[in-house]
């Protein structure tokens, strides 16, 4: 990242009024560089304002780390502070796990004692860390490891040659270069009947465990016809292909639309279709929840936006976690409607 020249110097200041300016996010900086150089000042301990440090980059916007991290090389330090500051927070997480700077260490270290939402963000990287066996082992000990993917980190630990499924990836290219014949449909039956297996904890690591054994192309033929139950693992699943599939199965409901929504780390493209298609679109819980959802393209997030009540539209008002173009046009329509 390069700085400017009054951002170069404040990392050598010695002044601590100006240091302490600066930790206090008082130093008239652009966003980028107030964030790296409050960063330095924090994983140094500079002037003992550590914690003045951690404040300042809590207090900041999310639309400001977005923007941030769209810088392609950062410091190790920069991204170690940052991972400890916001070590309880997902979104800032996420976008810490997806930078191409980001050290294997701080891969080990989530990997090892974060709870399910956390890991579930880091999972979705798996391929910066997939030949990191320590990784892998700190995974399969955390007792918070979703069930959908121990068995996958079982193979890779096991596998001479790691991140082999992702090799089969680039030979199917849509959904178009599978067929369904008849035998699938046999050899599946016990895998497309409709079954409650409610909490059974062992049903679904058995059937989480069966599944990531599972080639691509068997994978999507199964998020095709698939029940409740595969949908709602396969809907997880990392590769693109597989996960996007799960949208075309003839049998999913509008429940679970409403919980892929939900779910802030689901993949990007799943969220775009879903905002094209109009037969989910219609319900309102779903409409609410894309324009809260942070994947959702802004021009659809703001189609969605007018549609809501005047209570939701304070939800999305006072959210720190949409865009401030999505917030501000939720002010003006919560004004537009009072008059």
């Amino acid at each position: 990242m390069k700085l400017s020249p009054i951002a170069e110097k404040l990392l050598l200041e010695t002044n601590i009024e100006v240091i302490k300016m600066v930790a206090n996010g008082k130093f008239p900086l652009p966003p980028n560089e107030l964030i790296y150089v409050v960063c330095h000042y924090g994983f140094e301990n500079k002037g003992n304002l550590k914690e003045d440090c951690t404040k300042t980059l809590r207090e900041l916007p999310h639309t400001f780390y977005q923007n941030f991290f769209r810088e392609t090389q950062l410091p190790e330090k920069v991204l170690l502070f940052l991972s400890y500051v916001f070590q309880n927070n997902p979104d800032k997480l996420e976008l810490i796990f997806r930078h191409p700077s980001t050290p294997q260490k701080i891969y080990e270290m989530f990997s090892k004692h974060s709870n399910e939402e956390v890991l579930r963000r880091l999972i979705e990287v798996e391929s910066r860390w997939i030949n990191n066996h320590s990784v892998i082992d700190n995974l399969l000990a955390n007792t918070h490891t979703p069930l959908d993917l121990i068995e996958k980190l079982k193979f890779y630990k096991n596998s001479s040659v790691q991140g082999e499924e992702v090799k089969e990836d680039k030979i199917i290219v849509s959904h178009e270069d599978i067929e369904i014949t008849e035998e699938d449909k046999k050899n599946y039956r016990d895998l497309i009947e409709e079954k409650d297996i409610g909490d059974d904890v062992e049903a679904k690591r058995s059937l989480s465990g069966k599944i990531s054994k599972m080639s691509v192309s068997e994978k999507i033929k199964l998020a095709l016809m698939g029940n409740k139950e595969v949908r709602s693992i396969l809907i997880k699943d990392s590769n693109k292909l597989v996960s996007t599939a799960v949208l075309k199965n003839p049998r999913i409901t509008d429940g679970e639309i409403v919980k892929i929504t939900q779910d802030k780390n689901v993949n990007e493209e799943i969220i775009r279709l879903i905002c094209h298609n109009n037969n989910w679109t219609q319900n309102y819980t779903v409409r609410y929840n894309l324009v809260m959802h942070p994947k959702t393209p802004l021009p659809m997030a703001l189609k969605f936006l007018s549609s809501l009540s005047v209570k939701d539209l304070g939800n999305v008002a006072k959210s720190r976690n949409v865009s401030a173009a999505l917030a501000t046009n939720a002010r003006k329509l919560m004004v537009s409607r009072s008059k």
